[in-house]
């Protein structure tokens, strides 16, 4: 699939103990290549069959999809941060109008409930509770379960979608950015100007969930090469020749 290029810049609202981060941008625009790839290997009745549905979501959530689009045209970040007791999770989107982006996540709000409740009248949902997010910004928390739900607030050209109040608000004004941490920067420093994406992984925080879980309780030997392992990072690159680079920082 060709991907377009971009320069990160969201790695400014990514906190630097975050647990991983992952970057790209334009998701429209490759989601529209993937149906005409489909197309193109005879996959013609199910890109028909979406297209179909497609049509149908402005009648169902009262939002069009040019609407929807203008949410994911710029750069995108999915960031898992520290939380106790489980991490959270955050998708970022830059956007070009924030009050279009606001107005569009207030009528999803409204309407996604009310297509859930025709699809699967049994399922109750809590009421949305508005929250005060980070610097005055009004934002929407659904609080699902104890550990977590839906938080969206738009900061500027940012939307935020997360799974708590604590993980949107981590994400707008991060106590020390991951693109102040030395260990990205001396990784990246190398890294072209123009990508396609950008992961970045904490391997310390990652194995402490992964620990916490209980996903290493019988295989110590996979446990100590496993904490060995510091951070991961790792980019591509589209063009004629499209490039994937990962680079792993062990412990000395």
């Amino acid at each position: 699939m060709l991907l377009g290029t971009y320069t990160p810049k969201l790695d400014d609202k990514v906190p630097a103990d975050a647990i991983a981060y992952v970057g790209f941008a334009n998701l429209q625009s490759q989601v529209g290549t993937v149906l005409k790839q489909l197309e193109s290997t005879g996959q013609g009745d199910m890109v028909n069959q979406l297209k179909a549905g497609s049509a149908q979501l402005p009648a169902l959530l009262g939002v069009s999809l040019d609407d929807l689009k203008a949410l994911t045209t710029k750069e995108h970040a999915v960031v898992v941060t520290k939380g106790t007791p489980m991490p959270g999770a955050v998708l970022a989107l830059e956007v070009e109008d924030g009050a279009r982006a606001q107005k569009t996540l207030d009528t999803l709000r409204e309407k996604v409930p009310v297509a859930l409740a025709q699809f699967a009248p049994t399922t109750n949902l809590p009421p949305w509770k508005q929250v005060t997010l980070e610097g005055g910004v009004q934002g929407w928390d659904l609080p699902v379960s104890p550990t977590g739900g839906v938080t969206y607030g738009v900061d500027g050209n940012l939307a935020l979608l997360g799974t708590s109040p604590g993980a949107v608000r981590a994400v707008q004004r991060p106590v020390q950015p991951l693109s102040q941490l030395a260990e990205f920067t001396d990784a990246t420093a190398d890294m072209p100007d123009k990508v396609t994406g950008l992961a970045w992984i904490n391997a310390g925080e990652a194995l402490r969930l992964a620990e916490a879980s209980g996903a290493y309780a019988n295989n110590p030997a996979a446990l100590a090469n496993a904490r060995k392992v510091k951070s991961v990072v790792a980019w591509s690159t589209g063009g004629a020749e499209p490039t994937f680079e990962v680079f792993v920082r062990i412990a000395k």
